[in-house]
């Protein structure tokens, strides 16, 4: 018996040897993390295991990192240009990182130590050389949790390329005073989206060669600037510069912009409310030629643009979209050169008017959405708007609830290729008078009137539709639209009309006799249900169309009149069947329908 029990606790104490260097050695393949990639992702893959220190090589450097306090500790050597996030997949694990030893970097560190999104703080900066280092783009970028960094001993004589560098990271002060930045050319986004960083002090950056300062400062916290000290001589973008940033009382009088030809939402976004915005005599923005977005967003009540210089200016694209001012004076700006006015104006809910009188259109090719969503806009002179080149007036009037009527009798839509929405949601609207439109280019009408609640008629006689594509929705939702002449529609080219009349309930009648209706649901819950009539030409049905099938009667007119129709009498079924052949047996007839007694119809209904 004692021999049995001595053998089975032999036999236990083996097996749990067993599992003990078996446990060693897995923390021993763990702990040590050398060689290839695939033995290194073998670990990595794992980070939440706890077993002690990982070990590896980035370049020539040794690194350990300590799982429990999540610090990373590179080594002397030389580091590789590859980033931590691509090297090491648990890379967002780490909080900090220790430079232990001397350590260079390379030519290219671009992202070297971004993405780290636990990263608290770094030691040990001042033993890293970058005295060969020429590109530091968003080499802290996105260190959403790094509050802080000591740069005194950061060489960076030779850096050309600073763009990003800072950007999205928690970084909350910033001493810039020991940078060498009198090679750098690039700053565009050097402190983008710093959301916690309060103040910078820019009195010590030497920024005689930088060309590109676009999103500098964008969105970041930062509430007082003094950029006098900024040398701008050599740049010639100032793209979103200061757009939604929180900077109070931008003073630019100090600012050489005689090599500025970018100022696209410079801007964009700043400003408190009621507050007036001047641009200083001495900003030259002669060479600028897009100023698209450029006060997008401001919060001012009142721009004063005497002193903005537009002779180059092509782009002007959103230039005041989502601005709160409440007046422009545009009579000195000079758009001779401007093919882009898209959403120029849009979105702007204090503007009740417009004075376009001095603003040169004559080279503009696209003024879509350009007054679109001026919710208080009651009233526009467009008569001095040349309209001769423009070939997108898409959504250019779309949701103008304050409008009640528009004058386009001197529109030239010669070269127009795009209506789409243009009138959509002008909810009142009651009647417009289009047929001056030159329409032989339009490829696309669809949402064009849709919405228009108010909206009883509208002049179309005479447009050439023969290269339309598209005219879904052209008129869904109007519910007061009694009839619209269509008669000279000629639609070869329609592929769509999906619901183009779609609840338009006192629709009392429309010729369709030229349509191409055959893949379509065009006249679905449309139509007035007491009365209705409609012509039909050589296109082919399909039971989709919707022709006829909320009515009871149906009654072709034949030798008889509207308000007497004298043809034959089909069910929708019937109906569908008679133009469901080909195309020579469709005849070109019109078609009485309703649903209780005979209707009585208007005599100026006009379908012949």
């Amino acid at each position: 018996m004692k021999f049995k029990k001595i053998r089975g606790h032999f036999s236990k104490l083996v097996k749990l040897g067993i599992m003990f260097a078996l446990l060693a050695s897995i923390v021993e393949s763990a702990v040590t993390v050398q060689g290839s990639a695939k033995a290194l992702e073998t670990v990595v893959s794992n980070p939440s295991l706890g077993l002690g220190i990982w070990t590896g090589k980035d370049g020539d450097c040794n690194w350990n990192y300590d799982v429990v306090t999540k610090t990373l500790t590179i080594e002397n050597g030389q580091l590789s240009s590859i980033p931590l996030t691509k090297e090491l997949s648990w890379a967002n694990e780490i909080e900090y990182l220790n430079f232990d030893g001397q350590i260079g970097l390379p030519a290219n560190v671009a992202n070297k130590f971004a993405n780290l999104t636990s990263l608290k703080a770094i030691s040990g900066l001042n033993k890293v050389d970058t005295n060969a280092t020429t590109n530091m783009a968003s080499l802290f970028g996105n260190d959403l949790n790094l509050t802080s960094l000591d740069l005194n001993h950061f060489d960076t004589k030779n850096v050309t390329n600073m763009s990003n560098m800072f950007a999205y990271s928690g970084i909350t002060n910033l001493d810039l005073s020991h940078l060498d930045t009198k090679n750098v050319t690039d700053m565009s986004g050097m402190f983008l989206q710093t959301r916690r960083l309060n103040n910078l002090d820019l009195s010590h950056l030497d920024t005689r060669n930088v060309t590109n300062m676009s999103n500098m400062f964008a969105y970041s916290g930062i509430t007082n600037l003094d950029l006098s000290h900024l040398d701008t001589r050599n740049v010639t973008n100032m793209s979103n510069m200061f757009a939604c940033s929180r900077i109070a009382n931008l003073d630019l009088s100090h600012f050489d912009t005689n090599s500025l030809t970018s100022m696209r939402g410079m801007f964009q976004g700043t400003g408190a409310l009621g507050e007036k915005f001047t641009l200083s005599s001495h900003f030259n923005t002669s060479k600028v030629t897009d100023m698209s977005e450029l006060f997008a967003a401001t919060k001012y009540a009142q721009i004063v643009l005497n002193n903005l210089d537009t002779s180059h200016v092509t782009n002007m694209r959103d230039m005041f979209a989502h601005s709160c001012v409440n007046s422009l004076d545009l009579s000195h700006l000079d758009t001779s050169h401007v093919t882009n006015m898209s959403g120029m104006f849009s979105y702007n809910t204090n503007l009740t008017s417009f004075d376009l009188n001095h603003l040169d259109t004559s080279n503009v090719t696209d003024m879509s959405y350009m007054f679109t969503n001026d919710t208080a806009l009651n009233h526009l002179n467009l008569s001095g708007l040349d309209t001769s080149k423009v070939t997108d007036m898409h959504y250019m009037f779309e949701a103008d609830p304050a409008l009640t009527s528009l004058d386009l009798s001197h529109f030239d839509t010669s070269r127009l290729t795009n209506m789409q929405a243009m009138f959509r949601k002008d909810t009142n609207l009651v009647d417009l008078d289009l047929h001056n439109f030159k329409t032989n280019q339009v490829q696309i009408m669809d949402d064009l009137f849709e919405y228009d609640s108010k909206l009883e008629s509208v002049n179309l006689r005479g447009w050439n539709t023969r290269k339309v594509t598209t005219m879904s929705s052209m008129f869904r939702h109007c519910p007061q639209l009694v009839y619209v002449d269509l008669s000279g529609f000629h639609t070869p080219k329609l592929n769509d009309s999906t619901l183009m009349f779609q609840y338009d309930y006192k629709l009392a009648g429309i010729d369709l006799s030229h349509f191409n209706i055959h893949n379509s649901n065009i006249l679905d819950h449309a139509g007035n249900p007491n009365g209705f009539a409609v012509k039909l030409g050589h296109y082919r049905l399909r039971k989709s169309s919707g022709v006829g099938q909320s009515f009871k009667h149906i009654q072709a007119v034949g030798k008889g009149k509207l308000n007497h129709p004298q043809g034959k009498k089909y069910t929708a079924e019937q109906l569908f069947r008679l133009y469901n052949h080909s195309a020579q047996k469709s005849p070109v007839a019109i078609y009485v329908m309703y649903n209780g007694k005979k209707p009585s119809f208007a005599k100026h209904l006009g379908i012949k």
